[in-house]
């Protein structure tokens, strides 16, 4: 008998009952059991997100809803949302070293503090970029202010 066969069972259980079990474990329960471990260990992360999705179903499409009337919203008033307006720069810009937009700003402002800044995404960055370079070949000071423990 094996050490994985005795493991199914505990020492105080009849040793009626231990047989029954030993027989279906020799007849096949062994390899099935092993299948169900592999499934289980392949499978894991898709069964655990399976689990979380369905605990927060509702809460998902009432979001989902929330998010397609705050849409409707803006489009109907020709608005748009604060958190919009990096990816709307990040567009003007377009990846030139001298946009238009910051033509006037970068005249007006020579200094640069930006606080916070392991908060500040790659997307922020790539729109303060051409603003903070400008000022820094022109011999400006800038600064940049954040928390190593949270960077």
């Amino acid at each position: 008998m094996s050490q994985e066969c005795e493991n199914c069972y505990a020492k105080v259980t009849p040793k009626d009952i231990q047989q029954v079990i030993i027989t279906a474990y020799n007849a096949g329960l062994q390899s099935i059991l092993q299948l169900i471990v592999e499934c289980v260990q392949k499978d894991i992360v898709y069964f655990n997100s399976a689990i979380i999705i369905l605990k927060n179903i509702n809460t998902l499409g009432i979001l989902t809803d929330l998010a397609s009337q705050i849409k409707n919203l803006t489009e109907e008033q020709n608005t748009m949302l604060i958190t919009d307006t990096n990816m709307l720069l990040n567009k003007i810009i377009d990846n030139s070293e001298t946009p238009f937009v910051y033509e006037k700003t970068g005249i007006n402002i020579d200094h640069f503090m930006i606080d916070e800044f392991q908060d500040t995404s790659t997307l922020q960055w790539k729109n303060f970029y051409p603003l903070v370079s400008n000022s820094l070949s022109s011999g400006k000071f800038n600064l940049v202010v954040g928390d190593v423990k949270q960077s």
